[in-house]
């Protein structure tokens, strides 16, 4: 009786270590709310793809499109496919990147075995029923105080600004934010579209109303009656063209692109804190063990084209701590 158990023990010792041996390595699937070419995602994947890269973890990525794409058909649609995905691909650890990926996706699973976390979160995640037992995640919070502090730098005059963005989920979520934080200038209003129209009225008007203009998000604008949207970079080169205003805002690529200044956050470093998490529970810690991470540093950039066109010098303290973008 006895040699059988000490049979049973090693034959069950056996089955454990050819299970554990041919497991094969660790698989990480992310899930990007928008599109390839857009330059959030590729730092995202970017930062991602560092962490990673001295190990044998294999990284699968699937794009929403939801940018481009914002109908409420094309979410459901994309929405299968993402599901479809994770089905066929097995991950260990799913990485949602924004918070279209994180509604549509990962609300799902919440306190089910799979593993998820999430970055580019705008949104409070309770409203997705976030933090979970099997997710965790970024916190992507706009850096308000160090913009202003930026544009004022550059024009002292400025006590007053509104803010333009598209009518979008990750715009709601800010706007929100933009109502309730206390600016150290006068918020006169946060102008939300769903039409392009509107938008460009309003950019006028706003010319001889506020002192500064913010441009949030940009790419969600339709023309009234059509399910097309409207090109952000035909969006973002009208405004600036058609704004006598100093711009400001709390995306790197929009400053890239033509407006004034900014304090921004980078894809890079959200998609590299998800990836440090992801590591973490590929190693064993349980993602409920690992709080909710909020990036708090910055970098300061300033368009000079547009600073030349506006006449704004920018001073020699700033040239020496900001990133002037040529």
């Amino acid at each position: 009786m006895k040699s059988k158990i000490i049979y049973l023990i090693f034959f069950l010792m056996i089955l454990i270590c050819v299970s554990f041996c041919t497991k094969g390595p660790d698989k990480v699937l992310v899930i990007f709310s928008y599109h390839p070419e857009y330059e959030w995602c590729q730092q995202e994947l970017k930062g991602i793809q560092e962490v990673f890269s001295s190990t044998d973890v294999v990284i699968e990525t699937f794009y929403m499109d939801t940018k481009r794409r914002s109908d409420e058909s094309w979410k459901k649609e994309i929405t299968e496919s993402a599901l479809d995905t994770i089905k066929k691909f097995k991950p260990d650890v799913v990485i949602v990147c924004d918070d279209n990926a994180c509604q549509l996706v990962a609300s799902q699973f919440i306190n089910k075995k799979l593993p998820f976390v999430f970055t580019g979160i705008n949104e409070d995640p309770q409203k997705y029923g976030m933090p979970a037992k099997n997710i965790t995640g970024v916190l992507e919070r706009n850096l308000i105080n160090g913009t202003i502090g930026l544009l004022r730098e550059l024009d002292p005059s400025i006590q007053s600004i509104a803010i333009i963005t598209d009518n979008s989920t990750t715009s709601n979520a800010a706007t929100t934010r933009f109502t309730q934080d206390n600016f150290p200038v006068t918020l006169k209003k946060v102008y939300s579209f769903d039409y392009y129209d509107d938008w460009k009225s309003t950019v006028k008007e706003l010319n001889e109303e506020v002192d500064a203009l913010g441009i949030y998000m940009y790419f969600t604008l339709k023309e009234e009656g059509s399910e097309r949207n409207i090109p952000s970079d035909e969006v973002l080169r009208w405004t600036i063209n058609n704004t006598s205003l100093p711009t400001f805002s709390f995306e790197e690529f929009s400053v890239k692109n033509g407006v004034l200044c900014g304090e921004t956050q980078s894809g890079y470093e959200h998609g590299k804190e998800a990836a440090l998490m992801a590591e973490d529970i590929l190693k064993g810690t349980n993602p409920h063990e690992l709080p909710l991470r909020i990036p708090t540093m910055g970098t300061m950039l300033i368009n000079k084209r547009t600073a030349d066109k506006l006449h704004i010098s920018i001073p020699d303290e700033l040239q020496q701590k900001a990133k002037i973008i040529e």
